[in-house]
């Protein structure tokens, strides 16, 4: 196997890990409920992991990736949570200003019909 397949599974491995310990530690879970608890924690690694490695560790090695997958993966539920909680009371906000850089304002129409 090539090294960059290689390090997809590793890094893989590592999100499932990471995703598998909350669920752990968490008692009377039901079956749907450690299932999303490994859904969000490996979905949140296998997504959020490589832009946090591309953005702050450019030249990371194998077992960088796989440190971050994990943690990723092992915060990932908690960190679904803060970011839609974010998006419900700033998302707005956050859109409008987007939308304003993006597209012209729609002019008023200050003249009264005649």
């Amino acid at each position: 196997m090539t090294p960059w397949i290689l390090g997809g599974l590793w890094t893989l491995l590592a999100a499932a890990a990471g995703a598998i310990i909350p669920m752990a530690l968490v008692e009377n879970l039901s079956r749907k409920q450690r299932l999303i608890y490994m859904g969000v924690g490996m979905l949140t690694a296998i997504f959020i992991a490589p832009g946090i490695v591309e953005y702050v560790f450019q030249d990371a090695g194998v077992h960088l990736r796989g440190t971050v997958a994990f943690l990723t993966g092992l915060v990932g539920l908690k960190l679904t949570k803060i970011i839609m909680q974010l998006v419900d009371r700033r998302g707005k906000v956050v859109l409008n200003g987007m939308a304003d850089a993006v597209l012209p304002r729609p002019r008023q129409d200050n003249s009264k019909g005649d």
